[in-house]
């Protein structure tokens, strides 16, 4: 690719779907390092060749670096990133998880380098990324440069849009699980709260915010939006109502099954 940061899309793309089991940082960092080969040859020779990193053999070797010696750094840098923020919206959209498992720094800068070395081998015509299984480079060109440019922004744009509706989910439907333990637990104290909170995520805040913004529109989405609003609150309710981890969820689940 032509700068480093073309790479970061599909990265992204991965942290969204998989948030707790992958890190960005972890990727961006590999990515980095790993284009540090072209650079420092264009300055010594001039030409920003790929010979040795961009192979198989070298996107591990980089990744084991950036695994093992990248970790901590970058922990300390997720953590100077929280202490930043300041308390209120920034902290709640903003603030990241700072520990890096072992097993997600090495899957993170695994698939930062293997990626980067899959990008590079459709652009660069010497870029031999199975040697030494395979030498040459068969995919070259396979795809448009133009194309290629494409997909890699649409992955970011994708992962942008995604984590953007993923945080307003959050924020809106954050009283959804505990309405719904009110409901199913019977606590019927707390209902005229789970009403009010249930009125205000579904209803409330979006009749507040286009009635200030346009009323008209207001008029004409606000029978369509309740329901489905509804129905996606109910939802995210079910989801974060399970207090225990996945595989206890499934083995529930297979209980249940079974006993009915």
């Amino acid at each position: 690719m032509p700068i480093t940061p073309f790479h970061f899309g599909p990265g992204a793309l991965i942290k969204v779907a998989v948030p707790g089991k992958f890190s960005w940082t972890i990727f961006a960092l590999a990515n980095v390092m790993i284009d540090l080969e072209p650079v420092i040859l264009f300055l010594l020779i001039g030409d920003p060749a790929h010979p040795w990193l961009h192979t198989l053999p070298g996107a591990i070797a980089v990744a084991a670096i950036a695994a093992t010696l990248g970790r901590k750094p970058c922990e300390l840098s997720l953590r100077w990133w929280n202490r930043q923020l300041s308390a209120g919206w920034q902290t709640r959209w903003l603030l990241v998880v700072p520990e890096i498992t072992k097993t997600t720094a090495w899957v993170s800068a695994l698939i930062g380098t293997l990626s980067h070395v899959a990008l590079d081998s459709v652009m660069h015509h010497d870029v031999h990324a199975l040697w030494p299984l395979i030498d040459g480079n068969p995919v070259q060109g396979i795809i448009s440069l133009d194309l290629l440019h494409l997909l890699c922004l649409g992955t970011a744009l994708v992962a942008l849009i995604a984590w953007l509706f993923s945080r307003a989910i959050a924020q809106r439907y954050l009283t959804s699980g505990w309405s719904l333990r009110v409901i199913v637990e019977r606590r019927w104290r707390q209902w005229p709260a789970m009403l009010l909170a249930t009125w205000w995520s579904v209803d409330g805040c979006y009749v507040l915010y286009w009635s200030l913004v346009d009323p008209e529109a207001l008029e004409m989405m606000r029978d369509a939006n309740w329901p489905a609003s509804l129905s996606l609150y109910w939802a995210c309710g079910l989801i974060w109502y399970w207090k225990g981890v996945l595989r206890e969820l499934i083995q529930a689940l297979r209980r249940g099954l079974l006993e009915w």
